[in-house]
């Protein structure tokens, strides 16, 4: 008995490999770029928590100008929005931590969350508003929601735990927003 698995099921889970060993690389190149050595007060853990979630917040602020620019539906736009202001605002002040710990924010996206976003430029311009809220609005604010809740409990650092405990109702106010929206556009 041979098991079919849908493509977008499939998709989805190369994509979560593919997030899976660059994190891992990600997390080697912060080691390497900061000489072997864990950011000044920073456990190697706290690091590798706060320069994955920098490059996650990169992509959602990438994201979130890409729907902002095409979403042809005025709410989803409206949101998309919204993520840009919101996402940037977490994202400048996670970036100016990392600075004051002698770290260096990703400038460009991670591969994981290049190719992600590449998928969402792809969608066609009939579905793009439905995809956008799928992927960015539901299922990566669901995987960043588990990490952020995770990080704010476990990391070291008093001030990267409260930047982690902060960003918290916003990501689940952005989850909420995107499942009511989602619930409302057509199949």
């Amino acid at each position: 008995m041979s098991l079919r698995i849908p493509p977008p099921v499939a998709a989805s889970l190369l994509v979560l490999a593919g997030v899976l060993s660059a994190g891992c690389a990600a997390d080697r190149m912060a080691t390497v770029h900061n000489g072997g050595a864990a950011a000044a007060g920073w456990e190697a853990d706290d690091q590798v928590a706060a320069m994955r979630a920098a490059g996650a917040g990169l992509y959602e602020l990438e994201a979130a100008r890409l729907a902002a620019a095409r979403a042809t539906s005025p709410q989803v736009r409206s949101y998309a929005q919204a993520l840009v202001q919101q996402h940037g605002a977490a994202h400048a002040e996670l970036s100016a931590l990392l600075r004051a710990r002698g770290l260096v924010p990703p400038a460009q996206l991670p591969p994981q969350w290049q190719l992600r976003l590449s998928q969402l430029a792809g969608s066609d311009a009939a579905g793009f508003d439905r995809h956008f809220l799928l992927l960015v609005g539901l299922e990566d604010h669901r995987e960043q929601l588990v990490v952020h809740e995770h990080a704010a409990r476990w990391t070291r650092d008093p001030a990267l735990r409260a930047w982690f405990a902060r960003s918290l109702p916003m990501l689940r106010d952005h989850l909420r927003q995107a499942h009511a929206m989602a619930l409302g556009l057509p199949a």
